[in-house]
């Protein structure tokens, strides 16, 4: 059931990611650099070009991270305390 919460957080983020569209970048900011990937989102057979920036990147994953963070103090806690009240 974890990994299942899990995989559907990062399919979540996934989606959220395949939003961000960059403006112009400047050439003198490294952070605003535009990247762009081929990904395959869960549950298509088609690919898709997702473009964002270095910037955004690191944005959606600090917040990943945080989610999961709080992911996992939420099942310790609940571990501690003998499961959902």
């Amino acid at each position: 059931m974890r990994d299942v919460t899990l995989a559907s957080l990062a399919a979540a983020l996934l989606v959220l990611a395949t939003g961000a569209q960059a403006g112009p970048a400047p050439k003198d900011d490294p952070k605003q650099k535009r990247i762009c990937t081929t990904e395959t989102i869960v549950g298509s057979h088609l690919p898709r070009r997702v473009c964002s920036t270095v910037a955004e990147r690191e944005a959606l994953r600090n917040e990943a991270q945080e989610k999961m963070a709080n992911l996992h103090r939420q099942s310790r806690a609940i571990g501690k305390t003998g499961g959902a009240q």
